[in-house]
């Protein structure tokens, strides 16, 4: 079976959606599919950076680069790349990872099977997402005129309205993601839920102290760990807000941020502002493996988002087997159990510092809500849930 992904969150870069898309082609190659990749760069992504990705984390994968210039030059570029790709052989499935990735279908005669990867709030919400919490508002112009605009809204409708008649399927990684999906109009039967993967042994095999890490910690601090982007839906500036309660009830408390974002420079600003630039360490984006070392050091775990889509974050936590504060928002209690699996929080600094001052100062609930999470791991979200997707594509009305 020939498979073609149209995405843009794809290596280099990390991300929740990026590691879920890479991870994916790498599981249909290995099986033996047929997988070309189409990816829709960004223009902050340099061609250097993608030549790199092409001779490590994307050897062997068939990654065909085509650089945003506004729509619609960008669909035009996607369907000739598709034509050119057809011309090799036919394509069975193509698995589109954005609402607006079916528009380059709309310029050509011969119907294909399409399959919609579903990440984000695309149905629900014309965005800016950013600025939504804890979930879109209802898909009403009179809500989203603040926002969108007419013109942004209108565009929106009628390309949702397309998605709907040209997609064969829609695939979402949660019951939450999947009742937002009937809410803006899907029949549920053409919604699929495939629950998501993590290779958990080999993320455990990955959580090992590195000395670069170690450097900038000392063995008898307390670690807490934010391995997400530095963006606002993260929550990144309450994050700082509760670390700097935290700290001042604990001496020897440290906060590690794996990631990096357009929050950054405040971020940093806020730590110097506080004088606490000594308790945070920045390390900045990494690869999605090397992400597991800095895990190995944690004491605790905290996800602060304000709202809650995909949380592939999350998951990272529960496989490295560290304790986990996090807000309750969106699809988190589709993935952890409050008290069982983890300790929820209201997304406030107040609650968050609380949460995680509990979590670090009684080590037995930590252990216990720490084994919980990788048991439950282990259970629901065991790689072998890529055989669904298999299941699902061979299916698809063709």
């Amino acid at each position: 079976m020939r498979i073609c992904h149209i995405t843009y969150p794809f290596p280099p870069g990390g991300g929740g959606i990026e590691t879920h898309n890479h991870s994916l082609v790498k599981y249909l190659l290995h099986k033996g599919y047929d997988v070309d990749v189409i990816v829709v760069r960004p223009q902050s992504i340099s061609r250097e950076e993608v030549a790199r990705a092409a001779e490590t984390v994307n050897k062997g994968i068939r990654v065909h680069n085509i650089w945003y210039r506004g729509f619609p030059k960008w669909a035009i570029d996607v369907r000739r790349k598709i034509e050119k790709i057809e011309r090799e052989g036919p394509v069975d499935v193509f698995d589109i990872h954005s609402i607006f990735d079916v528009l380059p279908f709309l310029m050509m005669m011969k119907r294909r099977t399409i399959l919609f990867s579903l990440h984000f709030f695309e149905l629900n919400c014309p965005g800016p997402w950013p600025d939504h919490a804890p979930r879109p508002c209802v898909h009403s112009f009179g809500k989203c005129r603040r926002c969108s605009g007419i013109r942004k809204y209108v565009r929106w409708r009628l390309v949702r309205w397309l998605a709907m008649r040209k997609v064969a399927r829609f695939m979402v990684k949660y019951d939450y993601m999947k009742r937002l999906a009937v809410e803006a109009g899907v029949p549920g039967d053409r919604i699929e839920v495939v629950p998501h993967w993590v290779d958990v042994d080999r993320y455990q095999q990955l959580a090992r102290a590195d000395s670069f890490a170690l450097a900038a910690l000392a063995p008898t601090d307390k670690v807490v760990i934010h391995a997400a982007r530095l963006s606002p839906e993260k929550g990144v500036l309450t994050l700082l807000e509760a670390f700097n309660r935290l700290r001042k009830a604990m001496s020897d408390v440290r906060l590690v941020l794996v990631g990096d974002g357009v929050l950054r420079r405040e971020a940093e600003t806020y730590c110097r502002n506080e004088h606490i630039e000594d308790k945070v360490v920045f390390v900045g984006s990494v690869e999605h493996e090397e992400v597991f070392k800095y895990l190995s050091l944690a004491h605790c775990a905290i996800s602060c988002q304000l709202y809650d889509n995909y949380s592939w974050s999350l998951l990272d936590y529960m496989c490295a087997g560290i304790p986990i504060v996090a807000t309750d928002v969106g699809a988190t209690s589709d993935i952890l159990q409050d008290g069982h699996t983890a300790l929820f929080a209201d997304p406030t600094a107040e609650s968050l510092s609380a949460k995680a001052e509990q979590v670090l100062r009684d080590a037995q609930l930590g252990q216990r809500l720490a084994a919980n999470a990788l048991a439950t791991v282990r259970r629901k979200h065991a790689i072998g849930n890529l055989t669904q997707y298999e299941e699902l594509v061979h299916r698809l009305p063709k």
